[in-house]
């Protein structure tokens, strides 16, 4: 059972049409590209339209799953469902992997959102559902904080602006600093490294060398006086 109480857990229906029939009907009211309209039924229609373009998008993602687990995609000639998506499908690498993420945090937060032909007045834009999708992905995802910030989040007076603060907010892990003497210890790293690519290179002046593997030396030494710590539990 998902986290909206809804039943999950179903086999998807490759071949599922949901949402074709809702485009189809806003398209035949929908007017000529080069006609004009300032009524109000004009605008609602292009709202439509997007909400079917997005469902459109998540539409996709259980077929892909479905693609994934039967590994359909060996059979077609690619190496992973990746390769797949990004070369037959035009996806990009990133696009791909938000619509992933997005599915399974909608299949597992709001599953009554994926049984509706379009996404439902006031969702959050399809980036402010990929950064919760990816923070949902990492081990400190508090369940707690997205049912407190759901509300606005879904909440059709509540500007995408506001929703993407909010995301932001609450969803952004606080940088953890590293130890002065881990930086140190990549220090002397990174100057060894140099030092050796540059005495592999002849045509370089020998004062380079000279000053790369000073450089090296110097660093290697204060790392060793600061080495670093044991790692926290």
């Amino acid at each position: 059972m998902s986290k909206d109480g809804s039943e999950s857990g179903a086999e998807p229906n490759p071949t599922s049409t949901r949402g074709r029939a809702a485009a189809e009907e806003i398209i035949k009211r929908f007017p000529a590209a080069n006609d004009t309209d300032d009524s109000d039924g004009f605008r609602d229609d292009t709202i439509a339209m997007a909400q079917v373009f997005q469902a459109a998008g998540l539409n996709l993602a259980p077929r892909l799953a479905y693609v994934g687990r039967k590994e359909l995609y060996d059979r077609w000639g690619y190496s992973s469902l990746k390769v797949y998506a990004t070369n037959e499908l035009r996806l990009t690498a990133k696009e791909f992997s938000d619509l992933m993420a997005s599915y399974t945090f909608l299949e597992t937060f709001e599953q009554k959102v994926l049984s509706k032909p379009t996404m439902p007045t006031g969702a959050p834009p399809p980036a402010v559902i990929a950064l919760v999708a990816k923070a949902s992905q990492r081990d400190d995802f508090d369940e707690e904080a997205y049912a407190k910030a759901r509300p606005k989040l879904w909440n059709p007076d509540v500007s995408d602006r506001e929703k993407l603060k909010l995301v932001k907010e609450t969803f952004t892990p606080v940088p953890v600093e590293r130890p002065k003497e881990v930086i140190f210890a990549g220090f002397a790293k990174e100057s060894r490294r140099l030092a050796k690519g540059v005495a592999a290179e002849p045509a370089l002046p020998k004062r380079a060398r000279e000053l790369s593997e000073e450089l090296a030396e110097v660093l290697e030494a204060f790392a060793k006086k600061h080495p670093p710590g044991p790692p926290a539990p």
